[in-house]
């Protein structure tokens, strides 16, 4: 099992805890560092944290000065918050500037809040998948080829060159971030890796199924490296109900890392990425982790 940390871009957690929890990630040999990507705190509303966040693409562009192996992504950027061909760009650039450590999350978004910072309609389910789905191949294709012409229903490029082009070949791998039918299809077909949030261990290996089965015959089952996300709190938040759990799954405390994730590795999963909270919890919680586990 390989381990990962997925690092809040909103308040209580600050850019200083950002930086030091990616330089400890670094040191202590983990392999990856995630990020969410809001430009709202989604849970400022439900929770009362500060409306205050980071801007992910800027902070991961930090650090790929600041590390030398560590692989950054996100997890996971949702699609319509940025004009594709702006994000195509800006991950070619960070991909470049890292030496080919990008990991690129993407997914269809699920708090409003961002979107209204932009002006952007949030939209439905069906158009934010379909706009996933659309923007995905413009970035694509804005990675392969020299110029590109496309004219889509929610996008457009016309003579569009991305240049230079991401070191990473064919591309930094795409990690879809979903648990729906029309993720696990995306993923089966298109994703590098898969990274739903905070699923049951019997939901997530009957998913993670699916994906197998629809991938098998694009002879890409064995390509993805299948991963979960879950939360971490305080072995004394254990049966706390929070509003970032998203789902039925039991808390994840420190000393119960170890049991779920030899759950999920019995069930087919290669990465265990955890969010920790609250955050003054998170740099004990990777330490324990690299001592105990790695």
């Amino acid at each position: 099992m390989q381990y990962a940390l997925i690092t809040p871009n909103w308040a209580p957690y600050d850019q200083d805890l950002m930086v030091q929890l990616a330089l400890e990630c670094e040191q202590l040999g983990f392999e990856r560092i995630f990020f969410t990507d809001h430009l709202m705190n989604p849970y400022h509303e439900t929770e009362g944290y500060a409306e205050e966040t980071v801007e992910t693409w800027a902070l991961i562009s930090y650090l790929a000065g600041r590390t030398e192996r560590l692989r950054l992504g996100t997890a996971v950027t949702p699609m319509a918050l940025r004009p594709p061909a702006l994000l195509a760009k800006q991950v070619a650039t960070i991909d470049r500037l890292s030496g080919g450590r990008v990991d690129f999350g993407i997914g269809t978004g699920w708090s409003a809040g961002s979107f209204g910072v932009i002006d952007t309609d949030f939209g439905d389910p069906a158009s934010r998948k379909a706009r996933l789905r659309e923007g995905i191949e413009l970035i694509l294709r804005l990675w392969d080829d020299d110029e590109v012409d496309f004219d889509g229903e929610y996008y457009s490029a016309h003579n569009a060159v991305i240049g230079p082009k991401p070191i990473q070949k064919p591309h930094p791998p795409l990690w879809i971030g979903g648990w729906r039918q029309n993720m696990l299809t995306l993923t089966a077909e298109l994703g590098d890796g898969w990274i739903p949030w905070n699923r049951t261990v019997d939901f997530w290996a009957n998913a993670r199924r699916q994906i197998r089965e629809q991938a098998e015959p694009l002879g890409r089952a064995d390509d993805i490296i299948y991963g979960t996300a879950v939360l971490v709190v305080p072995d004394h938040m254990a049966d706390v109900e929070t509003s970032m759990s998203h789902s039925e799954q039991p808390n994840v405390t420190p000393s119960t890392i170890k049991e779920w994730s030899e759950r999920y590795e019995e069930a087919g999963a290669e990465l265990l990425a955890m969010l920790v909270f609250p955050p003054d919890e998170a740099l004990n919680v990777v330490r324990y982790v690299a001592r105990e586990l790695m």
